[in-house]
């Protein structure tokens, strides 16, 4: 059964409050963001050892298409290695990862201390939504980690199989478009966040903030998609592909491309892609719905790699 987390919209001064886009989600809670020294220990972060998204990344690997090539030099590259800027047991201080590590985009450098996500035990809330309410926010790509090539849209809840398209053609090879008004999408509405992502040879996926609503889809005549790309499962439970970070005044959205579970990253890094927008209040006053003020919702894509699993 769906709750719904409140907070109150934060009031600039006392004078001025801002508006918000409620979010209606599954069961879960805010967890506080893991110590810098664990989130940068490249032999705590394996297999499941963390949270679901700060475990070690592929990207992390002299070759990132083999689990056994050794670590970089600097080898924590999961999304909370970059919005705190941080790369591993030598950059473990906010900021202090080289310029350039995530694929040449330049690191938020977030506070560890007011960052958070939202899980459902060891693994994300499994589905989420937004009530457009007007605020004039905006949605910026804040990095593109992923080899393959993404499609990032809204949906309305009524209509989830008519998509809107927001960024079309994203992957790693590609620059960092500019931001989306939420103003496109009309008062009132519940929408929700797509992903479609393309593995080649005509797979595809379509993954939803309602994780419930994901589909999969490949040639006619051909192997099924979990046959060549594996079950998009943890535990017996389909994956969410979206995690929601906030820190302080901002949110963040973040994606994970890669299928199911694997050995090296477990759930997967959340880094594929990032998004974050204007200004979130994250107040507690009931227990049962959030207010993401000014809609500060920052999609972090992040998973850089997909491999095959055997």
């Amino acid at each position: 059964m769906r709750s719904t987390l409140r907070a109150l919209l934060i009031c600039a001064f006392s004078i001025a409050c801002l508006s918000a886009d409620l979010v209606t989600m599954s069961a879960g809670t805010y967890n506080s963001f893991p110590s810098l020294t664990a989130l940068n220990n490249p032999l705590t972060g394996v297999n499941g050892s963390l949270g679901f998204w700060d475990n070690r990344s592929v990207d992390g690997l002299n070759d990132p298409t083999n689990v056994n090539s050794g670590l970089r030099p600097y080898s924590q590259l999961n999304v909370g290695n970059f919005l705190t800027g941080t790369c591993g047991p030598t950059a473990s201080t906010v900021g202090s990862c080289p310029a350039g590590t995530f694929d040449g985009v330049a690191t938020p450098n977030m506070n560890p201390n007011q960052l958070g996500f939202y899980a459902n035990g060891s693994s994300p809330i499994s589905s989420f939504y937004f009530t457009r309410d007007g605020s004039a926010a905006a949605l910026s790509p804040d990095l593109i980690y992923t080899a393959n090539i993404v499609e990032l849209g809204w949906y309305n809840q009524a209509t989830p199989g008519t998509h809107n398209t927001i960024f079309a053609n994203l992957s790693q090879s590609t620059s960092l478009p500019g931001s989306y008004s939420l103003t496109n999408i009309p008062l009132g509405t519940n929408y929700g966040f797509y992903a479609v992502v393309n593995y080649g040879t005509g797979y595809l996926a379509t993954y939803y903030t309602e994780s419930g609503l994901d589909t999969f889809s490949q040639p006619q005549n051909t192997a099924s998609f979990s046959a060549v790309l594996g079950a998009d499962a943890v535990s017996g439970t389909g994956k969410q592909h979206f995690a929601l970070f906030v820190a302080g005044t901002t949110a963040v959205l973040g994606l994970e491309d890669g299928v199911g579970m694997n050995a090296y990253e477990a759930q997967g890094d959340y880094q594929d892609a990032v998004f974050s927008s204007a200004t979130i209040a994250l107040a507690t006053p009931e227990p049962s719905t959030i207010w993401l003020a000014g809609l500060a919702i920052a999609g972090a894509f992040s998973s850089r790699r997909w491999f095959r699993r055997s």
